[in-house]
């Protein structure tokens, strides 16, 4: 598994990813959050959709 080198915080808070090392190489990503897992897909025209 690669290792992702988050930046230094943004200032409005938080981490900045690219979603090139978020997804690595994938054109989605499932994420479990509070019990719900949601899907992080990258549409046919690179735009990112997040769905439960």
């Amino acid at each position: 598994m690669q290792e992702v080198y988050a930046e230094p915080a943004s200032p409005l808070g938080g981490r900045l990813l690219s979603s090139t090392e978020l997804l690595e190489g994938h054109r989605q990503l499932r994420i479990k959050h509070q019990g719900e897992i949601y899907t992080l897909r990258v549409t046919s025209k690179g735009k990112l959709i997040l769905t439960k």
